[in-house]
């Protein structure tokens, strides 16, 4: 059974972590969880709110920087938290994934929630950001909050993104579970990734629907099939079949529907061609302006 009972939500103090900190305190609330607030002080990077210190002294202007932090901490979610229990966690360090993913690991927590600018220019691809990071590597789900994300009280509808793999059999389940949890429907949506030649080089079809007219049953079937698995009868699904790119064809769906939540798979890679190439699932996070949740199995081989 999946559970959230111990909740990390980096944060940075911009736009998109203050949406964050909203997020993780009403699904804190809703699973009854314990909440930790982090903040990691880069000594040798701007920080949103600190000016210009920068003296020779850097444990003085620690101690400065992380009681602003702290106050700033508590003014996020003061008169917010309601029962939730939080505690807040200053450090200080080189890099803010470093940082984040040491503390997540000596804390097994079972979710971490955070913000993402969702930048697309050349530099954040060859770069990386602290999200993309986290997401990566982090031993646990990952809900990702664009900073233009609405706040939701309650999700209502699920997007779960399905390969027929064993990634997206546990999204699904996630899925599954947390609709089930908020009463919620769900759509699985899947895309055909298949060339086709330019419509002079054949009849002039220029789609695989019109190619194998049945290709369409045959995977509302094979989804049905694929979704059987996974339980939770009761959740009200929806089966969606496209072609194209996936992630381009996520992102056009997304934009004309209304979608609360999106869970999706990430194999959990970490080596250089992961870097470089990049993935569905992170073109995903930085475009989708819906909370994404990530999952993994870092024990499968890829």
């Amino acid at each position: 059974m999946i559970n959230f009972k111990k909740i990390l939500c980096p944060v940075d103090f911009c736009k998109c972590s203050e949406n964050a900190v909203r997020n993780a305190l009403i699904i804190a609330e809703r699973y009854h969880a314990e909440l930790h607030l982090f903040h990691a002080i880069l000594m040798y990077e701007d920080e949103t709110y600190q000016g210009k210190v920068r003296t020779p002294d850097f444990s003085e202007s620690y101690d400065i920087l992380s009681e602003i932090s702290d106050s700033k901490l508590s003014e996020l979610v003061e008169s917010k938290a309601n029962d939730v229990s939080i505690t807040k966690k200053i450090t200080r360090g080189f890099s803010a994934a470093d940082e984040i993913l040491a503390y997540a690991a000596d804390n097994a927590f079972d979710l971490i929630v955070m913000g993402t600018h969702g930048r697309k220019a050349l530099g954040h691809f060859l770069l990386g950001s602290v999200a993309e990071k986290v997401v990566r590597t982090a031993h646990c789900p990952v809900l990702t909050v664009h900073e233009e994300s609405k706040t939701i009280e309650n999700y209502e509808h699920i997007f779960v993104p399905v390969d027929f793999s064993e990634y997206s059999q546990l999204a699904l389940s996630y899925g599954l579970e947390i609709a089930e949890r908020y009463d919620a429907d769900m759509s699985l949506f899947h895309v055909v990734e298949q060339s086709i030649h330019p419509s002079f080089y054949t009849s002039g079809k220029s789609s695989v629907f019109e190619i194998d007219s049945e290709l369409r049953d045959r995977s509302v079937e094979a989804m049905k099939e694929f979704r059987k698995k996974a339980g939770h009868e009761d959740v009200s699904t929806k089966y969606i079949i496209t072609e194209g790119r996936a992630a381009r064809e996520i992102i056009e769906y997304l934009e004309n529907h209304p979608v609360d939540l999106i869970v999706i798979a990430t194999h959990g890679l970490t080596g250089i061609e992961h870097f470089l190439l990049g993935s569905t699932t992170e073109k995903v996070i930085r475009r989708a302006k819906v909370p994404v949740l990530t999952v993994k199995k870092f024990e499968a081989k890829t």
